[in-house]
C-alpha cells in the first residue's frame, strides 16, 4: 500500500483546486506593481496642482512706531495699525504650463503601470507556456517508461532461456531507472511552476488550468498597434512633459509681480486713516532661471534620443522576431514530417530485431534515445515558438489575453 502511495504522488501529483487563465488575469490588473505605479501617477497629476497654483495671498498685521515706555497709540503721528494683503500674480501662463508638464508625466508612469501590467501577462504566458512543455515531456517519459518496461520484461525471458546476457537486464534496468528519475524531476519542476504562479495569483495549493488558456492568440494574424506598446506611449508623454515644461521654464525669464494693499489706522489727535499700493518683483540678474532652462533643454534631448533609440530597437527586435519564428517552424517542419518519423520506424524495426536476437540491447537504448530526444526537441520547439510569438505580439502592441 505504501508502494502504491508512493508511485502515485510519483506520476500523479494532485492538487487542491484549479485556477483559470482569466482569473490570474483580473488578479494582474489589481498586482501591487501595477497599482503602484498607479498611485505614483496620481501623485504626479497631484504635483501638477501644486506647481500650477499662484500660491496663498499673504496677510499682514503690524502695530508701527508705538512708543517703548508707555505703547499709547496717540503720542506719535506714525503710530499706526496696518493691516495688509499681498498676492503674486504672474504676467505669463508659465503656471498653467507647469502643471500641464506634470499631467503629462502622470499619464507616463500610468503607461508605464499599463507596460507593467502587459509585463506580468507575458510572465504569465511563459509560466503557462512552461507548463505545457513540462506535461508534454511528462507524456514522452511515460511512454517511454512503458516501452523500456515491455523491453525489459523480453530481455529477461531471453535471459532466463540463455539468448541474453545479465549485462542487458542491468543496462535496461539503469535505463529504466534513469526514466523514473526524469519523470520525479519533472514533477518537481510543476511544483516549482504553481510556486511562480503564487506570485501572479496570490493563492497556494491550487493550480492553472490549462484548457482555460487562449492558445488561439498566438496563431492568430499579427496586426501592428503602436498605441497598444504603452512604453512607447510613456516615453511621448515624457517627451511631451519635458517640452512642456521647458516653455515654463522659458517664461521664467519675465519674473511675477506681486501686488500689496494695505489700510494703517491712526489714533492720533483725529488724523485720518492711510492706504497704500504697491508692487515687488525680482529683477533676473542670477545665473539661476538661465540654469533651469539649461537643465530642461537637456531633458528634452535626452527624452527625444530615448524615445528615438526605443522606436528604432522596436523594429529591430520586431524583425529580428519574425526571422526567428521562421526558423522554428522551419525546423519544425522538417522534424515533424520527416526526422520523428525515421526515429520511430528505426525503434520499431530495432525492438523487433532485438525480439529475434538480431540486434544487441545497445543498438535498441540508442535508437529508443534517439527517438526520446527528438521528441523532446520537438516539445521544446513549440515551447519557443510559443514564447517568440508571446514576445512579438507583446511588442507590436496586440492583445495578449481575450476579453
Amino acid at each position: 500500500m505504501i508502494r502504491i502511495g508512493i508511485i502515485s504522488l510519483l506520476f500523479f501529483p494532485c492538487y487542491s483546486g484549479a485556477y483559470t487563465f482569466q482569473d490570474v488575469v483580473r488578479e494582474i490588473q489589481d498586482h501591487a506593481k501595477v497599482s503602484a505605479l498607479m498611485e505614483k501617477a496620481g501623485a504626479m497629476r497631484e504635483q501638477g496642482q501644486v506647481r500650477g497654483s499662484w500660491g496663498d495671498p499673504m496677510l499682514m498685521v503690524a502695530a508701527k512706531n508705538y512708543p517703548a515706555d508707555n505703547f499709547r497709540s496717540d503720542v506719535d503721528p506714525m503710530t499706526s495699525i496696518e493691516f495688509g494683503v499681498s498676492q503674486k500674480f504672474p504676467l505669463t501662463n508659465k503656471f498653467s504650463l507647469y502643471k500641464k508638464s506634470q499631467q503629462y508625466l502622470g499619464n507616463a508612469v500610468e503607461n508605464e503601470a499599463i507596460h507593467q501590467q502587459r509585463a506580468l501577462m507575458q510572465m504569465l504566458w511563459g509560466l503557462s507556456i512552461k507548463k505545457k512543455k513540462v506535461l508534454a515531456d511528462l507524456d514522452i517519459f511515460k511512454e517511454n517508461l512503458s516501452w523500456i518496461t515491455n523491453v525489459l520484461n523480453v530481455t529477461k525471458r531471453l535471459y532466463a532461456n540463455g539468448k541474453s546476457s545479465q549485462q542487458s537486464v542491468l543496462e535496461l534496468q539503469v535505463r529504466k531507472a534513469e526514466i523514473e528519475a526524469e519523470i520525479s524531476n519533472k514533477n518537481y519542476e510543476l511544483q516549482q511552476f504553481d510556486e511562480a504562479m503564487t506570485y501572479l495569483y496570490g493563492k497556494k495549493g491550487e493550480t492553472l488550468d490549462l484548457d482555460s488558456i487562449p492558445w488561439k492568440i498566438l496563431t492568430g494574424p499579427h496586426s501592428e498597434n503602436e498605441s497598444g506598446d504603452f512604453r512607447q506611449q510613456a516615453l511621448t508623454e515624457a517627451l511631451k512633459a519635458s517640452e512642456t515644461k521647458l516653455q515654463a521654464q522659458k517664461l521664467s525669464l519675465i519674473p511675477d509681480l506681486t501686488l500689496t494693499a494695505s489700510y494703517m489706522k491712526r489714533d492720533y489727535m483725529g488724523m485720518g486713516d492711510m492706504v497704500s499700493l504697491g508692487f515687488t518683483f525680482p529683477l533676473p540678474l542670477s545665473s539661476k532661471e538661465h540654469a533651469s532652462i539649461r537643465i530642461s533643454v537637456n531633458e528634452k534631448t535626452q527624452t527625444q534620443k530615448e524615445l528615438h533609440d526605443y522606436k528604432w530597437l522596436r523594429r529591430t527586435e520586431l524583425a529580428g522576431l519574425k526571422h526567428q519564428i521562421e526558423k522554428i517552424k522551419s525546423e519544425q517542419k522538417i522534424l515533424n514530417q520527416q526526422t520523428i518519423q525515421f526515429a520511430r520506424q528505426s525503434r520499431e524495426i530495432t525492438a523487433k530485431a532485438y525480439g529475434l536476437g538480431n540486434s544487441s540491447y545497445v543498438e535498441l537504448i540508442q535508437s529508443e534515445l534517439k527517438l526520446q530526444n527528438l521528441l523532446l526537441r520537438k516539445n521544446d520547439l513549440e515551447s519557443q515558438l510559443s514564447t517568440k510569438l508571446v514576445e512579438y505580439k507583446s511588442l507590436n502592441g496586440e492583445e495578449l489575453y481575450a476579453n
